[in-house]
Order: structure tokens, then C-alpha cells, then sequence
């Protein structure tokens, strides 16, 4: 389903019901949605993430470019937990929009995505840049060991997202691994040395 159709549908339906579950064919299918305006709340603590800061990846579409650009991160919980948010670092929002953060089962032994079990959209404009983004999932229960990622995505906005780029003297300092997608390619590339600025979060 493109991400323009998505977005219609989840306003739609938020219209109706604050945060419920669709039903639908294809990729999207069965996936909760949230539509909120960025946070920043205090009360929320880290379970797991990393927040170094030294590069950018952009989300949407470049100037010039019809391409889609999307990104995801892959992460794994050390404990079995109820998340209520995961938050990324904005760099600079060069065109205000709306980003789409989808969280999804992953497989790490065959290097593949999941199904989408919930989804989370906000908007963003220019005073969001150098911030905390905050996407609003609340009491979704993952399990210890079990991989997890989001991916990120828009059709209507650009914006540049904090990364952590490391090195072979300098590895990583998440368990998982950022992915860069391009229009519809759902398979996505994965950087070994590459991890978004984010943070996996619940409430106190």
C-alpha cells in the first residue's frame, strides 16, 4: 500500500476512533494507529537505543528526486517490557510534513522484515529540528530476546535524521542495525556500521 494511501486511511479512521485497528490487505494489514503532534515528555525513560550523534541520514524526498527515501532500525530488548514511545533526533526538517514510524517483527536470522503490528504518525515543521521526535505507542508489549524494528517514512516531508556512524576502530554502540530503503523495496539494505539516534521508551 503506498505510504499517500496509508496516510489517508489513518487519518480517516483516527477520525473515528483514537488509535484502533484496520483491516486490510496487503503490507498494512491489521497495524494500530496513532496520529499525534510531537512530544516531549519527561516521564518516559530509556530501554533501549543509542544517542550518538555524528551524521545524517534524510527521510522523504530529496530535491529533484522522485525517489522515496525511507530508514529503519533494528533493536533487541534485554527484558520483556510494555514500550509506550520511541523517539528519533531530528538534525533539520528542510520541508514540514508528516513522518510514518511503523514497528514491525523482525527475523535476524533471515535478515528480513515482519509484519506491521502498529503504526504512529505526527507532523513536523521547521521548530522541530535539532529535537527529540516523539512517536506515541502506548503499552505495546514486546518480548525479551525477540528482535524488533520501525521504520520511518514520508511522502510529504524532508527531513535530516540523527545517525551513529561507526567504524571497525570504533564499532557500533547498538545490537542492531539501521536500513535504508528505496520507493517500494521492501527488502531495504542493511549498514552494519549505521544506527539511528534513537530511543525505545516506557512510561514511569
Amino acid at each position: 500500500m503506498p505510504l499517500s494511501t496509508l496516510k489517508k486511511a489513518l487519518r480517516k479512521f483516527a477520525a473515528l476512533n483514537d488509535g484502533i485497528a484496520i483491516a486490510g490487505s496487503g503490507f498494512y494489514a491489521l497495524i494500530k494507529t496513532n496520529i499525534m503532534k510531537p512530544q516531549h515528555n519527561s516521564l518516559l525513560f530509556p530501554i533501549t537505543g543509542q544517542t550518538v550523534n555524528n551524521a545524517t541520514g534524510f527521510v522523504g524526498h530529496m530535491p529533484g528526486d522522485d525517489k522515496s527515501i525511507s530508514r529503519g532500525q533494528t533493536f533487541i530488548l534485554n527484558e520483556e517490557q510494555d514500550i509506550d514511545a520511541i523517539e528519533i533526533f531530528s538534525n533539520i526538517v528542510t520541508r514540514p510534513g508528516h513522518l510514518v514510524m511503523t514497528l514491525y517483527n523482525f527475523d535476524p536470522y533471515q535478515n528480513t522484515w515482519g509484519n506491521p503490528f502498529s503504526s504512529c504518525m505526527v507532523e513536523v515543521g521547521y521548530e522541530d529540528s535539532e529535537k527529540w521526535i516523539e512517536f506515541d505507542f502506548p503499552h505495546i508489549h514486546l518480548e525479551k530476546g525477540r528482535t524488533y524494528g520501525f521504520s520511518l517514512e514520508s511522502d510529504d516531508s524532508l527531513v535530516g535524521v540523527g545517525e551513529a556512524a561507526a567504524s571497525v576502530e570504533q564499532p557500533p554502540l547498538s545490537s542492531g542495525q539501521e536500513w535504508l530503503f528505496v520507493d517500494d523495496d521492501k527488502h531495504g539494505n542493511a549498514f552494519s556500521y549505521f544506527n539511528l539516534a534513537y530511543k525505545v521508551e516506557a512510561r514511569a
